[in-house]
């Protein structure tokens, strides 16, 4: 018994044993881990200390770089505002020699004008003082007696533009007409002296004044080709402004002579080809070209150039498009121009081109024409004058073309109507040949004066307010407008009835009531 409680006890003490060696062992391991512990919060703390030492450090060189980069922004601002200095400073440098240059230029062709002009009124005075002792020296052909008068007044007429030239007492219009044939070989001495006084004349026509319309024409002369020779050579440095060539049948010798004069001077404005027949299409094109590149060209007159087998249609269309930007005043008399419902005329119209005055008379344009040129003037505003007499245009056309002028439905149609464009055309009621127009007179209108459209639209609308009133009608017209309108109602009935005292205005129409009689009329009815 004893035995067993020893045992136990001594099992008892080694337990008890164990348990304190484990403790120990545990408190060991625990004091272990704590120096662990530390040391890693020692490290931990060395590296937090060392990574807020380079924060720190980061953030003072970031402050530092942004200072840099404030002052580099700085820099580059105010390198900027210097640049934009700089660039502002170079413009207006530009800009001052470019107003210097062009001052230097404009001086420099003044004083070019001014040289040139001295010199030709030089050359021109030395020409005078040696025409002083030169005489007309072309023999009368053999057989003189026998000349008919009007060859007598023919060469008459050579010699006297030809002194008039010499001696320096000619206006700048040169103009040889004649009235029957002639024998050009026998005349051709007389051409030569017309010739070599053409040729120096150039002197004198620079000294015209600059609106002197200088004119060259030659109506119903034969030009044979010895002549022509001498007129082409004579040509090439006298240029005229105004060139005609009329009755002159000579087929294409004529058209030649007549282009090359055209091409070869820059300050023709006004061409005419006056019954010349044209027959190829080559001239037609050449025609055009020139028309085209010419500087200076703004007036075309082709009056019956084409044969009666021919439709000139295709020749004025193509007139028309190179001429669109250049040319005013077109006249195409006579040229047999038949549309076939074909509506280019009528298209380029209402295109609104710079063209004023349009001349086709004596062609065969017929009603349904004349409506599609009238739709074209709704549009058209440059047009001033075109004239359709002549044509195969009956009471519809010209009602259509009177509709678009003037059309006396009401205030605003009438307001709203066409008021550049001068119609002029013919009607025959009965056997009696009739001339009208609207928009204008024809003498007034064919002289290049219109009326002022602001007239032309008052007038128009007093006509409408003066017929109403013979009816007792305005009344009607106005019965919505309020009382408050009156007064300016009344003041624009006085502006219109005085259309006709405005410059370059209409005369006043007899059929026009007196102001007051309106006003009377709707003050009684309100």
């Amino acid at each position: 018994m004893d035995t067993t409680a020893s045992k136990t006890s001594n099992k008892k003490r080694k337990e008890n044993g164990d348990e304190e060696f484990s403790l120990c062992a545990g408190h060991e391991k625990e004091d272990g881990l704590a120096h662990e512990l530390m040391a890693i919060k020692s490290v931990m703390k060395e590296l937090l200390d060392h990574s807020h030492s380079q924060m720190a450090s980061i953030q003072d060189e970031m402050k530092s770089m942004n200072a840099e980069m404030k002052g580099m922004r700085n820099d580059v601002k105010n390198a900027r505002d210097k640049c934009d200095a700089m660039e502002k400073l170079m413009q207006q440098t530009q800009h001052a020699n470019s107003r210097l240059k062009k001052k230097d230029t404009n001086f420099r062709d003044r004083m070019e004008s001014r040289f040139d002009d001295v010199e030709n009124k030089q050359r021109y005075h030395e020409v005078l003082l040696k025409n002083q002792i030169w005489k007309y020296s072309a023999p009368l052909p053999d057989g003189d007696s026998d000349l008919h008068p009007r060859s007598r007044r023919f060469l008459g007429q050579i010699e006297r533009e030809t002194c008039n030239m010499r001696h320096g007492t000619c206006d700048g219009t040169i103009s040889i007409r004649a009235s029957g044939p002639y024998d050009a070989t026998s005349f051709l001495p007389h051409w030569k002296e017309f010739a070599n006084a053409l040729q120096e004349y150039h002197y004198a026509l620079k000294c015209l004044p600059k609106e002197t319309s200088s004119i060259l024409n030659f109506s119903g002369v034969a030009l044979p080709p010895e002549v022509l020779d001498l007129l082409s050579n004579a040509l090439e440095f006298t240029h005229f402004k105004i060139f005609i060539l009329a009755r002159n049948n000579h087929g294409r010798d004529g058209i030649k002579f007549a282009l090359e004069y055209f091409q070869n001077n820059p300050i023709l404005e006004d061409f005419s080809l006056v019954q010349t027949q044209i027959t190829d299409e080559d001239d037609v094109h050449q025609l055009c070209e020139i028309i085209k590149e010419h500087p200076s060209i703004d007036t075309l007159k082709v009056v019956s150039c084409c044969g009666e087998g021919m439709n000139g249609y295709d020749m004025l269309c193509s007139i028309m498009t190179c001429g669109e930007s250049k040319l005013r005043h077109i006249d195409f008399w006579q040229n047999y121009v038949r549309t076939g419902g074909r509506t280019f005329i009528s298209d380029f119209l209402a295109r609104n081109p710079i063209l004023q005055m349009l001349t086709l008379v004596d062609n065969q344009l017929d009603d349904k024409d004349a409506i599609s040129i009238a739709s074209a003037l709704r549009s058209n505003t440059n047009l001033r004058y075109i004239n359709l007499e002549d044509n195969l245009i009956t009471h519809v056309g010209f009602e259509a073309l009177r509709k678009v002028v003037f059309d006396n439905s009401s205030l605003n149609a009438a307001a709203e109507t066409n008021h550049t464009c001068a119609i002029h055309y013919t009607v025959y009621p009965g056997d009696e040949r009739l001339e009208l127009e609207i928009n204008g007179l024809v003498n007034f209108a064919e002289s290049g004066d219109f009326f002022e459209p602001k007239a032309l639209r008052g007038k128009k609308i007093y006509s409408v307010l003066s017929s109403r009133n013979r009816e007792c009608s305005n009344v009607h017209y106005f019965n919505d407008a309020p009382v408050e309108f009156l007064p300016d109602m009344f003041g624009a009935i006085q502006q219109y009835s005085e259309y006709h005292l405005q410059d370059n205005s209409p005369w006043q129409d007899d059929d026009d009531v007196n102001a007051l009689s309106i006003v009377f009329e709707i003050v009684r009815r309100w």
